[in-house]
């Protein structure tokens, strides 16, 4: 599942993306978009919905190849008519190489008083058997939070490692790696990071927000510019907010003072596992879609932090997790 990532220039209405492969391939499949063609040549078309894409924005376009005979590599891009790659090359708005410093290695998504969250994003290179990530800063560091790793260290060097249930990472996959500095002195920056002991940079004392792409014996990061203030095409914050209603009016068990669902009472009291959601407007607590819910909307929330955080429904959303 390869990811070509395109940092948007112009205003763009409409979008095309033509792909040249090195072998034959069966199919191409996205999400995002209309596959036409076949053998080395296919072109993905923007979907009616998603078409009119702002300055600066990145779009992050997965797809899927699917081939029968020898693995197939990208042997060039072109965007528009513009083009990203052809070989080897890639194009982008900054290459920073091992040893170069930092500041286009990691994003910051967004910032609070005491804390900073930030954004790497780490191309596997090749199928790998648990992950390590070290992180020196400029500045002490309190504690970094991360949902997707452990983490150990102290002062201005940590290090995070994989969970033993998601350690394991094929070829080409994209790693986000979302995570939460805590400070109370100067707000510290990275000034170096190492995945799996290669290199992706050294040096630097501020955080990016441009497009960049780091490559170093076969590993790249790429990390995206920050997200513009533009409004959205759609009511995302309202789609948000409504989502979270929609778990409050299922409730289970004793309901809080901030109850928003006006028709909603207390029930189940006498339950041997009080809380919880009911499973479809019925009264009944099924625990298996119940763990199946709670894991994708804390994957979104992994995923999508900045969404929740610039449509005030952090909040809501802890709320949301926690009452399962």
């Amino acid at each position: 599942l390869p990811c070509v990532p395109c940092l948007l220039r112009p205003h763009v209405q409409g979008w095309k993306v033509e792909i040249s492969f090195t072998e034959e391939v069966d199919n191409v499949k996205s999400p995002l978009a209309e596959a036409s063609g076949g053998g080395r040549q296919w072109t993905l078309s923007s979907k009616s919905f998603d078409d009119d894409l702002e300055v600066g924005t990145v779009l992050e376009l997965r797809m899927e190849v699917f081939y029968s005979g020898k693995k197939p590599g990208v042997n060039s891009i072109e965007f528009n008519e513009e083009e990203l790659c052809s070989g080897d090359a890639l194009v982008s708005t900054t290459t920073t190489q091992p040893g170069e410093d930092c500041e286009n290695a990691y994003s910051e998504e967004s910032e609070n008083p005491g804390n900073w969250h930030g954004l790497i994003m780490i191309t596997v290179p090749e199928d790998i058997v648990g992950w390590e990530l070290v992180l020196g800063f400029d500045n002490t560091v309190d504690s970094i939070q991360t949902p997707l790793g452990v983490v150990t260290g102290s002062g201005k060097s940590w290090i995070v490692g994989s969970n033993e249930y998601d350690g394991d990472l094929s070829e080409g996959t994209v790693l986000q790696f979302r995570f939460r500095v805590n400070y109370s002195a100067t707000k510290p920056a990275i000034v170096r990071i190492a995945f799996n002991e290669d290199s992706l940079c050294n040096g630097g004392s501020s955080t990016t927000q441009s497009t960049a792409t780091t490559s170093n014996g076969g590993t790249t990061t790429t990390t995206p510019s920050t997200p513009t203030d533009h409004p959205s095409k759609y009511p995302y914050g309202e789609v948000l907010g409504l989502s979270m209603l929609f778990y409050e009016a299922e409730r289970s068990g004793p309901l809080p003072d901030d109850n928003r669902i006006d028709y909603r009472g207390d029930s189940a009291l006498n339950d041997d596992v009080v809380g919880g959601y009911y499973d479809a407007g019925d009264h009944v607590k099924f625990g298996f879609p119940m763990a199946s819910m709670t894991t994708i909307l804390a994957w979104g929330g992994v995923s999508f932090y900045e969404g929740y955080e610039k449509a005030d429904q952090l909040d809501w959303f802890d709320k949301c997790l926690k009452w399962s």
